[in-house]
């Protein structure tokens, strides 16, 4: 079957009308349906992850921030946990458990977790946990560290 030019042309318009229709009903569909679902590509900028400081680094930081000699801090973390962040301790006195020491400087929760609470520490996060550990070193000295001070008071 041969067309004319004639209706080649009306053949071609009629494609251009069809699409023009569909890209119209296409738009208006979607903003006339109210749960129509949209497509959105993703922004394309790299997003950071947040990469953990090594340790000493932490320690470093905290004992700057805090003002507190970076050695006593590493004694009693030494000491303490032996640098284990997930380090804990059961207390138990006349066979009943009554608290537990957690962390890098092994925060007691019996006399801490309420305080870290109103600062917005959480007692069991590693990097909270140190972070009370120099705030106590800084407000309070080693005092809290006292039973452990033939170990770290070289």
């Amino acid at each position: 079957m041969c067309l004319k030019k004639s209706e080649n042309r009306d053949v071609g318009t009629n494609h251009r009308l069809i699409f023009k229709l569909n890209v119209l009903f296409i738009l208006f569909s979607t903003a006339l349906i109210p749960n129509a679902v949209t497509y959105v590509s993703p922004p394309l900028e790299v997003i950071e992850t947040k990469v953990e400081q090594p340790l000493n680094v932490r320690i470093e930081a905290l004992a700057t921030k805090y003002r507190v000699d970076v050695s006593v801090a590493n004694r009693i973390i030494k000491c303490e946990s032996s640098f284990k962040e997930n380090a804990f301790n059961k207390n138990i006195k006349d066979g009943v458990h009554w608290s537990t020491d957690f962390g890098y400087f092994q925060v007691n929760d019996f006399f801490h977790e309420k305080e870290m609470i109103k600062i917005g520490l959480d007692i069991h996060t590693p990097n909270d946990n140190l972070e009370y550990g120099f705030y106590l070193l800084q407000r309070d000295g080693t005092r809290h560290w006292k039973a452990s001070s033939k170990c770290w008071n070289l």
